[in-house]
């Protein structure tokens, strides 16, 4: 056999195999036939060195109880018990337990009946390979989201050191325009004071202007008189002097 043997006595089972056999080597089995061939054939042997002797254990052909069967199940729920096998969700310690009383229900079915015992075997195998395919999926699932969490961990690193620069930019830009807006403010009211500093301008000037127009429409309006009366003082003057004729010089 190319398989390392163990030093150490396999573990209990639910499984009802015989006593052991003690073998020279391990390549130094007893011939086994009929249902003890097809049993082994399904539950393969046992087999370990004990202080230096080969020992060799096979399971048992020897029809089950009904007492038997009860003590199978009585077994099943105290190494539940003992070995702290979870009720829910996945738990190694349930499934091996199971898998061990539905072995010993596969024995007890083929030595009554090898056709059905034989079916149920294939049965049971195809169901350890789903089991087996849904462990790999599960842990493959487990993998992938432990690489994308960790992806997502060095993601949300970036996006925050990107945060504190947009925040960092937000809080420069508001001051910007807390300045911007009192900058307004300063013109606007520079605005409005040279605004109204030229319109009282304006209004000083054209009351100076309407001052300055009266003044000289006033001044106007004397010299008219004043060329008015003139003119009628003349004319006064001058009438004596046409009514009389051309004055004759002698000499």
């Amino acid at each position: 056999m190319n398989r390392e043997i163990p030093t150490q006595a396999p573990e209990p089972t639910l499984v009802h195999y015989n006593n052991p056999l003690i073998i020279k080597t391990p390549e130094d089995q007893p011939k086994q036939s009929g249902m003890e061939a097809l049993l082994s054939k399904m539950l393969p042997e046992r087999i370990w060195i004990d202080r230096g002797a080969c020992k060799i254990q096979y399971v048992s052909s020897t029809p089950a109880t009904r007492a038997e069967v009860k003590l199978v199940g009585r077994r099943l729920n105290e190494e539940l018990k003992s070995q702290d096998a979870h009720s829910v969700g996945i738990c190694r310690v349930r499934s091996r337990l199971h898998e061990q009383c539905f072995d010993e229900i596969i024995r007890q079915v083929t030595i009554t009946c090898a056709a059905r015992g034989t079916l149920l075997n294939r049965i049971h195998e195809e169901i350890r390979r789903r089991i087996k395919n849904y462990e790999t999926l599960y842990e493959s699932a487990n993998a992938y989201g432990l690489r994308s969490c960790l992806r997502g961990g060095g993601r949300k690193d970036d996006m925050l050191s990107r945060i504190k620069v947009l925040e960092k930019t937000n809080l420069e830009l508001e001051v910007k325009i807390e300045q911007e807006m009192q900058q307004r403010a300063l013109v606007q009211k520079s605005f409005e004071a040279s605004y109204e500093t030229i319109i009282a301008d304006h209004e000083a000037y054209k009351a100076s202007e309407k001052d300055r127009y009266n003044a000289l429409m006033h001044t106007y309006t004397e010299k008219i008189k004043v060329a008015s009366f003139d003119k009628t003082k003349t004319k006064t003057k001058l009438r004596p002097i046409s009514s009389s004729g051309p004055t004759v010089i002698k000499e």
